[in-house]
Order: structure tokens, then C-alpha cells, then sequence
């Protein structure tokens, strides 16, 4: 049994006896009660209706996490899985009264993750399948990181941090006031930039009452479009930007991401597919790169039966591998995601997309290079058109480039 399992019916053969002398062996004699437990797992495949199943390229089976999480874990103990996937291991580890830590490179991943454990109290109970777990996930934070020393950062002087976030930003700085605004910049789109002094409220943060109040000194003195630099967790905001009179206040976060310029190292950029089929591709990469926007100009109408959406405009604030090729329209888009009923707090993903599905149907699957070279012919990019009974009151959309940058919009329906 198993690969050096012994099962010995007549022990006085000379032949097995030269075996059980040798010492490779785990003998089990027939006489003896019970039977050898095998070292061979049983578990069947993911059933094509499954609950459980959500079309993830590796998914693996609820049950032999289960299995692997019991035989090697206790309750509360700490579960880790440095390559979470579809998060299979964390929903099971959430169930059993584990705790747990998940990382993963893939922004699919990322939010499929975050889905699973956001609904977790509807999958099956791992007690009684036939049964609904029925709790909802303990509080459980998600983060983006990569290597840098965010203390560092946030320990600059003023003038030292608003050097630093100009040139990170790419911000011209400038020296002017509108009704008494201080303006600190001009990006190279020719509007203007605010600096967010969190060290002068290190208790408020960048929300709509500020905004409110931001708007109804400078209002359309601004032009149509303003940019406020804040650290990431002074904006209370998930989309990219806040609307008001037709004035759009885009908010460029410090991020929780390498800063090349607090480590003087040049980092290279991971890549997200295109493509489902390389999902799990890796190339060598030392960590995530700066955070940067992607221009995104989108159309959804909704009609009485459906609602439309059509990317008119995608465009990447990088050069393509650093060799400074241009990206054109459209060509670095990797992915598109949408939550048809936002509810203001947790982005629940219900589609994706990556680029590929989003152009014509041809024979054969594309790479990355071949999907790309089609983006670039693609004048527009229209989605699989939503049925509108489907949809809530918010609309929330996350565009991914090649490069993992995102940029979220809310649409109200």
C-alpha cells in the first residue's frame, strides 16, 4: 500500500522476510486489526455546478483544503498562502475557526478574494454540505504593499514631503491662490493640484464635507478637473474621483507601494495578463512599481431593459517596458471589473473581464503581445451589456492596465 507500504499474508517467506529485514518498508501484517491507511487522498473534482466553483484557472477543491487545514492546523491557529489564487484556502480556513493571511500578485485574485470572503455566510457549511455556513467573515483588512518604509515618508517635513509628492506626481510647482485656495501645482495636463497638509489634520481626512467646502470657494474657477494629493488613508473615497457641478476632484494617493525615490533603486514592473490563460504567468520582478492612474473615459447609458458600457478612451501614464515606446489607446488595458450594485463601502465583484474577451471572437487563444497589437486597432471597447434588473442604484467599475494600476468609477444608475 502507498509507495513503501508492506502488507505481509505469509511472514515466514523467505523473500518477505528479506524485505522487513531491509527496513524500506512500513509493514502491516493482514492479521492485525484494522487496515493500513492509505497515503492516497480522495477527492473529486469540483462539480461543474458547484456552488463553490467560480471559474478561477487553478481552482482547487473546497474539500482538500479542508482535509490538508485539519490534519495540519488547530483552531485559531494562523494559516498562511503565499499564492492564495482564488482564495480557496482562506474561505476554508475562515470556516474551520482558522485565522489567516493571504497574498497573491494577480489583481483577479485580489478581488475574487475579497467576493468570497465578503459572501462567505451563503457557501456551504463545511458540517453539514447541506447546509449554509451562515456567519459572516470575521473583520478582515486588505492591502496593497510593496517595499518601502511608509514611516519614512510620513516623517518628512512639510516642504519635504510637498518636494517629494510634486515630483512623484509630476506636479509643476506653482505659486498661486483662487478665493484664497492655495494652489501648490499644474500636472502636465494643465490643471491644477492641491496638496492635502494631513500633518495640519492629522484627525480629518479628504471627504465630501471637505470637498463641499473646497468647491464652494473655488468651484469652476478651477476649470473642470482638480487634483488632490493625499496619503492613502486620509481619503475616505474608494472611486478615483468626486463629482460636483460638473467639476472633477481626482484624488492622487500616496500609496502603500515602492517609492524608487526613498530606496534610489530602480524597480521593475510586474505585469498582469491579458489574457485568462496566463494568469498565473511570472516574470522576474522585485516589487510592485509607483501607482499611476491610468486616463480612463467610459459611457453608460441605461435603458429600460439593459444598461451599456463603452470604454472610449484607455490610456496608460507609462512607457511600454521602459524603452519609451508610446502605449496607444486601449492597448495597455489588461482587465475590467464591475460591481453592479455598490453599496459605498466593499467593491463585491459579479464580472470580469480581461482584455481579450473584449475583442472579436477569432480561432485559437491570443498572448498577451497578440491582444495587445488588436487593442491598439480597437477604436472603443464595448461590454457584454448588463440587464438592468440585475443592476442597484451605484454602478462601480475598476479599469486594470498591463502594469497593475487601477482607476475606479462610480456610475449611478
Amino acid at each position: 500500500y502507498g509507495s513503501n507500504g508492506l502488507v505481509v499474508y505469509d511472514k515466514d517467506n523467505p523473500v518477505v522476510k528479506e524485505k522487513i529485514a531491509s527496513g524500506k518498508y512500513q509493514v502491516h501484517y493482514a492479521e492485525m486489526e484494522g487496515k493500513p491507511l492509505s497515503d492516497v487522498i480522495q477527492v473529486p473534482f469540483i462539480n461543474p455546478v458547484a456552488h463553490e466553483r467560480l471559474g478561477y484557472p487553478t481552482q482547487k477543491p473546497e474539500k482538500l483544503l479542508e482535509t490538508l487545514i485539519k490534519i495540519a492546523t488547530n483552531e485559531n491557529d494562523l494559516v498562511f498562502d503565499f499564492f492564495a489564487g482564488s482564495g480557496t484556502t482562506v474561505s476554508v480556513a475562515e470556516r474551520l475557526g482558522r485565522r489567516w493571511i493571504s497574498c497573491d500578485i494577480g489583481k483577479l485574485s485580489f478581488y475574487t478574494i475579497q467576493k468570497r470572503i465578503l459572501n462567505i455566510e451563503g457557501s456551504k457549511s463545511l458540517k453539514n454540505s447541506k447546509k449554509k455556513y451562515g456567519k459572516q467573515a470575521k473583520s478582515f483588512v486588505t492591502l496593497n504593499t510593496g517595499q518601502y518604509d511608509l514611516e519614512k515618508v510620513f516623517s518628512l517635513k512639510s516642504k519635504e514631503y510637498t518636494d517629494f509628492v510634486l515630483n512623484l506626481f509630476e506636479i509643476e510647482p506653482i505659486k498661486k491662490k483662487i478665493s484664497g485656495i492655495k494652489i501648490d501645482g499644474e500636472r502636465k495636463d494643465g490643471h491644477y493640484a492641491l496638496i492635502w497638509s494631513y500633518w495640519e489634520f492629522e484627525d480629518a481626512s479628504v471627504d465630501e464635507e471637505y470637498l463641499h467646502n473646497l468647491h464652494s470657494n473655488i468651484g469652476k474657477k478651477v476649470g473642470d478637473r482638480v487634483y488632490i494629493v493625499a496619503p492613502a488613508s486620509y481619503v475616505d473615497f474608494i472611486s478615483d474621483y468626486f463629482e460636483i457641478d460638473s467639476v472633477r476632484y481626482y484624488f492622487l494617493k500616496v500609496p502603500y507601494h515602492i517609492i524608487k525615490e526613498l530606496h534610489k533603486v530602480q524597480f521593475k514592473k510586474f505585469r498582469q495578463p491579458q489574457s485568462q490563460k496566463n494568469v498565473n504567468d511570472l516574470e522576474d520582478a522585485i516589487g510592485f512599481h509607483f501607482m499611476k492612474q491610468p486616463e480612463v473615459e467610459t459611457q453608460v447609458t441605461a435603458s429600460k431593459k439593459d444598461v451599456s458600457i463603452t470604454i472610449k478612451r484607455f490610456h496608460s501614464d507609462f512607457s511600454e517596458d521602459d524603452k519609451g515606446k508610446e502605449l496607444e489607446n486601449l492597448e495597455s488595458l489588461a482587465m475590467v471589473l464591475i460591481d453592479k450594485d455598490f453599496d459605498g463601502q466593499a467593491f463585491d465583484m459579479d464580472e470580469y473581464y480581461f482584455a481579450e474577451d473584449l475583442l472579436p471572437k477569432k480561432k485559437g487563444k491570443k498572448d498577451d503581445e497578440s491582444v495587445g497589437e488588436e487593442l491598439k486597432k480597437t477604436k472603443e471597447i464595448n461590454l457584454p451589456s448588463i440587464p438592468k434588473k440585475e443592476c442597484g442604484k451605484n454602478l462601480m467599475i475598476i479599469y486594470v492596465d498591463v502594469f497593475g494600476n487601477e482607476f475606479k468609477e462610480k456610475f449611478e444608475i
